[in-house]
């Protein structure tokens, strides 16, 4: 367990590392580049604004600026150039002239030809083995002078990390990452064997007879790092599952809905709720609501495995209503052995003077009081035999409908929807008939 978390720790440190050394050493010379072509523009720009400043104010001015490209003492790196637009040569660095002549007319061939060619302003950028070279120029107003801006920058002054510093550097960092994953994994590795042993316990394997004691750093090291294993799946199902029940929600429904739709079989859907749910909740309080929607689950989830559904998912999409998919002819046997339960059971939630009367004085949800009948259950089933079933919200739009249309029910029942091509709501082909004479009625469980 040590071994694994420190690699886990490790491993991705090592892995980052190793990437920002590469890319260090990839880019570095281009972010130089960058940082040296930005610093000869400047030196361009405020040239020659010095420069149409002496061909505005002065008559003289091509002494003027003789004189300023001459003085120019900056070091080797860069210099101004002044030159007629034929290519004439008129003033350079006596610095430059005087310590590096070589280099000056080796530039002066090099350049003279394309500023010629290319006038009145532009760029100019060469890989010349040891050095790369740039121009920036610009003719100056109406005159026949061109002023250029020239960048010697040897390859060897470029800021590159030597390799001696960065050995340094890398195997420090290298010996910090080995310290921290093996602090890591030898804090965590003492928690996580005591969790896996009470586990063996609890699976009646060899383990501790007594539960282990965890300090608060053990259990914060245990959240932070399991809190990175597959966290996406945890967060949904977390988000998916009902506090109450920790049955799964509508999400891991739908899910199973459109699978049955694409299976092309015939399958009913199940929609339990827990008729007058308000007002128990209303006179009981919210503990025994939670208690009696976990004992509503756990009915469901029984009666399903009475019948052969030991895998079947009943889910909790509201607070007081539950579905659950099967094939049509096993739906109808697993709700009437559902309400049979429920209703022999569900006495022992209410109180004996409730239970006497046979009803609850409480609030609805509008808050108005009044007497109600004691919780029971009531049961939509929609299934694809006679119309077909396209969509979950259209299965919503059934189920939903049939619950409104028990809900003034005080009996537990379900009613499965027949309709073939008649999509008139229950409450108005109800309200229709001719007097006398009876509708389609909910059925009982028992």
């Amino acid at each position: 367990m040590k071994k694994k978390i420190f690699w886990a720790v490790f491993a991705p440190y090592i892995i980052l590392l190793l990437c920002l050394f590469a890319s260090f050493f990839y880019l570095k010379n281009s972010f130089a580049l960058g940082l040296t072509k930005a610093a000869l523009r400047e030196s361009f720009s405020v040239f020659y604004s010095e420069s149409i400043y002496q061909i505005e104010n002065y008559e003289n001015y091509e002494n003027r600026i003789k004189k300023l490209v001459a003085s120019y003492k900056t070091g080797l790196m860069f210099y101004p150039w002044l030159i007629r637009s034929n290519g004439e040569e008129v003033a350079v660095p006596d610095y430059k002239a005087e310590n590096d002549p070589g280099e000056l007319r080796s530039n002066t061939s090099l350049f003279r030809s394309y500023i010629i060619s290319n006038q009145p302003s532009g760029t100019i950028f060469r890989d010349s083995g040891s050095t790369y070279k740039y121009v920036e120029y610009k003719a100056l107003g109406q005159t026949d002078l061109i002023v250029a801006m020239v960048a010697d920058v040897p390859k060897s002054s470029m800021p590159a990390a030597e390799v001696a510093l960065s050995s340094i550097t890398f195997m420090i960092l290298l010996i910090l990452g080995v310290f921290t994953a093996w602090l890591v994994s030898n804090n965590l590795a003492a928690p996580f064997g005591k969790l896996i042993a009470y586990a063996a316990m609890l699976f009646n394997e060899s383990g501790p007879e007594e539960p282990p004691e965890f300090k608060d750093g053990d259990i914060n090291g245990l959240a932070f790092f399991l809190k990175g294993i597959d966290s996406r799946k945890v967060v949904y199902v977390d988000q998916d599952r009902n506090p109450i029940t920790h049955m799964h929600g509508s999400a891991m429904l739908e899910k199973e809905l459109f699978a049955a739709i694409d299976s092309k079989e015939q399958f009913a859907v199940c929609e339990i709720a827990v008729n007058y749910f308000v007002a128990f909740m209303n006179r009981y309080g919210e503990y025994a609501a939670d208690e009696l929607i976990r004992f509503t689950g756990a009915i469901i989830e029984s009666m399903c495995e009475k019948h052969g559904f030991q895998d079947k998912i009943v889910y909790h999409i509201d607070q007081n209503r539950f579905v659950f998919v099967a094939p049509p002819e096993k739906a109808i046997a697993i709700v009437k052995d559902m309400i049979n339960s429920f209703d022999s059971h569900v006495d022992l939630m209410f109180d004996p003077s409730d239970r006497e009367k046979g009803y609850v004085l409480s609030k609805d949800q509008n808050g108005d009081i009044g007497s109600f009948p004691l919780a029971c259950l009531i049961v939509a089933i929609a299934t694809n035999r006679s119309i077909p079933l396209i969509h979950p919200l259209q299965i919503a739009h059934i189920t939903n409908e049939i619950l409104v249309y028990l809900s003034r029910r005080d009996y537990s029942c379900y009613m499965a929807d027949r309709r073939k091509t008649d999509r008139t709501p229950y409450a108005a082909r109800l309200s229709k008939q001719p007097s006398g004479q009876q509708g389609e009625q909910p059925e009982a469980g028992s």
